[in-house]
């Protein structure tokens, strides 16, 4: 089978899948299920527009933070056991940026934050449980990172999580 087979058969298999996620948006509205079919339509428009996530989960220390800091070829991440990360963290390509900014602090109240450098003391100032200018595990939702890595090309975003707790 060449490239231009495979091409055809992904295409198929995508055009499948998006009408396999709008009968499902469609169904989930017309029985009152408003909020499960925003997400199916998020799953839909991310597949549309070629959008790919990876997570990376995993226990406390596990060197979640340290493979992706590896990934980057650079320290950005907080990456050591007394570093531990508080926030959840989004990997996107410079590209991705709306305004040429490095990154972006999304507050738990809404606000948001751009950040002109993400170098690693302004990044740890935002997702590490040692931070000494902000309680971030009580006010930070969330951060946006916008680098230069190959990785992150293609709509690629990287996912780095806080720990894994365990289920009882």
């Amino acid at each position: 089978m060449n490239n231009n087979q495979f091409k055809e058969q992904h295409m198929e298999r995508k055009e499948n899948i998006i009408q396999c996620l709008v009968d499902g948006e469609n169904f989930l509205k017309k029985y009152g299920y408003s909020v499960e079919a925003e997400q199916i339509a998020k799953q839909r428009q991310n597949l549309e527009n070629g959008e790919f996530s990876i997570a990376v989960i995993g226990e406390f220390s596990a060197g979640k933070s340290t493979f992706l800091n590896a990934l980057m070829c650079e320290r950005i991440l907080p990456s050591f056991s007394n570093e531990t990360t508080a926030t959840i963290n989004f990997l996107y390509h410079k590209d991705k940026a709306e305004n040429g900014e490095s990154g972006c602090v999304h507050y738990k109240d809404g606000t948001t934050k751009p950040l002109e450098t993400a170098d690693f003391k302004t990044i740890s100032r935002y997702v590490s449980t040692n931070s000494d200018s902000v309680d971030v595990a009580k006010s930070v939702e969330h951060l946006d990172l916008y680098l230069d890595s190959r990785f992150l090309e293609g709509n690629v975003t990287l996912v780095d999580t806080p720990r894994l707790h365990h289920m009882k």
